[in-house]
This record gives C-alpha cells, sequence and structure tokens, in this order.
C-alpha cells in the first residue's frame, strides 16, 4: 500500500526539471493506484480533472485538492494521524534501482513541515517535496 507516493508524480514527465530523473511504475503498480484516485475522487467530491491538474504540476491551494491529495496519502498507508509521512514506507516503493539516500533527506526535510490539520500538513509536505525530490515517478 505504497502507491500513493507515486500519487504526487502523476504524469509529470514534461512538467519536471531537468536535474530530476523519472523513473516509470511497474504496471502491477499503476494497476492497484487507479481505484485508489478513482476513490478519492468520488470520496472528496473533487471533478476528475484534478488528476489533469496534478499531471500539469499546477498545484492548487483550494481545500477540495488538498482533501484530494490527503484522501489519497491516507488511502495509501502513507501519513500518520498527525499527516506527516510515513517515510520509511514511501522509500520502500521505490525501484531497487534507485538511490534512496536523496529521496530520504528530501523526505525528512519537507516531512518537519507542519499545517493547521493533518490535511493541510500532507498537503504542505506533498508540495515541498515536489519541488525537492531528486526523482520523479510516471506511468
Amino acid at each position: 500500500m505504497y502507491y500513493l507516493i507515486v500519487f504526487s508524480f502523476i504524469l509529470s514527465l514534461a512538467y519536471t526539471k531537468s536535474a530530476q530523473q523519472v523513473i516509470r511504475l511497474e504496471p502491477d503498480v499503476n494497476s492497484r493506484l487507479l481505484p485508489i484516485i478513482t476513490q478519492c475522487v468520488s470520496e472528496t467530491g473533487s471533478d476528475p480533472s484534478i488528476v489533469l491538474e496534478l499531471s500539469s504540476m499546477k498545484i492548487s491551494n483550494e481545500e477540495q485538492f488538498k482533501k484530494f491529495v490527503y484522501c489519497g496519502f491516507t488511502k495509501s498507508d502513507l501519513t500518520t494521524a498527525e499527516g506527516h509521512w510515513k517515510i520509511e514506507k514511501a522509500l520502500q516503493f521505490y525501484p531497487k534501482t534507485v538511490e534512496i539516500a536523496p529521496l530520504q533527506k528530501a523526505m525528512e526535510s519537507c516531512n518537519k513541515e507542519s499545517g493547521q490539520d493533518p490535511a493541510d500538513t500532507t498537503f504542505k509536505i506533498f508540495k515541498c517535496f515536489i519541488k525537492r525530490t531528486p526523482v520523479l515517478i510516471s506511468f
């Protein structure tokens, strides 16, 4: 259930920084991620176009967007009750070919962020991580 770390990088290839490596997910991971995304669109009442917003890295500060991100991370069991990331679980998601140390450093740094509630905390960490991660994941 480590699939939603991927969620932060859906279809982001066209919008990545040149310094960021892009890796592809395994097909079985992709097939397990789709139900989480679908469920979160439904549960949060989000417009399905929210997935396109993520793919173009248009990260909205709207409450609906925050709820959607939080839903995905919690459904994937990647957050604590306070909204902070479970770093060890998130790191296990990445293929063994990826150097873990820089990812861990970015996650630990961003995991210091706090918000007004768990959803806000998860969202702040998410935004920070997208800026700092050396590796982006795509389908």
